[in-house]
C-alpha cells in the first residue's frame, strides 16, 4: 500500500518463500481490527511469513471512482474479442 509505505519485506539473507509477502518490518504489528484497514485478508505462518489470501470487499477504488470487477468482466465478455481474455 502506498498510503502506509512498506509494512512487510521478504527475508534479506534467507530463502524467499513463494506465495508470501515476507514478514512484518521492525516496529510493525499486523492484526485484523482496530488499526489502518487495508481490506486485504492475510495469514501468518509459524515462521512469521505473511501471505495475502483474499480481499474483504470486491471493490477497486481508482481516482475517486468505485470499480467492481464483476462489472468489468461483464463489459469485457460483451466484446467480440472476449475470447482473447479467456
Amino acid at each position: 500500500m502506498t498510503e502506509t509505505n512498506m509494512n512487510t519485506s521478504p527475508p534479506y539473507t534467507s530463502e524467499r518463500r513463494a506465495g508470501t509477502i515476507g514478514f512484518p518490518l521492525p516496529g510493525i504489528e499486523l492484526r485484523p481490527d482496530g488499526w489502518f484497514v487495508t481490506e486485504d485478508l492475510g495469514q501468518m505462518d509459524a515462521d512469521g511469513d505473511v501471505s495475502i489470501v483474499d480481499r474483504a470487499k470486491d471493490l477497486i477504488t481508482c481516482d475517486g471512482f468505485n470499480i467492481y470487477p464483476k462489472e468489468m468482466e461483464t463489459v469485457l465478455d460483451a466484446l467480440p474479442e472476449s475470447g482473447v481474455f479467456c
